[in-house]
């Protein structure tokens, strides 16, 4: 055989070879999310007759938060205010809320993103001399 036909033969050789590995089927892996972890704000005070309080904090990824009202002194079953809303760096815009809260009441909602956010804990003429209260929040 000559050269150039015997130097075909490898080129298509290899051709044939390279066309076969390319010809693999890989399936492809889709990434695990990393999954993200849960921050426990606890917020505390005393509200003065028709006082109210502002406590903010950061979503740090779109998930769920939940607000539990988890203390109330010096009677426990005195009923507060208490809303979570948006946090705009000066006033906390309500987005959920109850004017009946007391001590145990929950609000759970979602947050489709990061997020500043905030609670506000306030009297409804219910408090004579002071109430202490505690409010937990767990978030992304």
């Amino acid at each position: 055989m000559t050269r150039p036909i015997v130097r075909a033969f490898a080129v298509a050789a290899l051709l044939a070879v390279s066309a076969w590995a390319c010809d693999e089927t890989t399936t492809p892996t889709t990434p695990t999310p990393t999954p993200v972890e849960k921050v426990t704000d606890t917020f505390t005070g005393t509200l003065a007759p028709q006082g109210s309080a502002v406590h903010t904090f950061q979503v740090q990824a779109a998930g769920t938060v939940t607000t539990t009202l988890t203390a109330v002194g010096p009677d426990n079953t005195l009923t507060l205010g208490l809303s979570v809303g948006v946090w705009d760096g000066f006033i906390c815009a309500s987005v959920v809320g109850s004017q009946t809260a007391q001590q145990g009441s929950v609000f759970i909602g979602t947050a489709t993103a990061a997020v500043n956010l905030c609670v506000t804990v306030y009297d409804v003429g219910t408090v004579a001399d002071s109430a202490t209260y505690s409010v937990q929040v767990i978030h992304p």
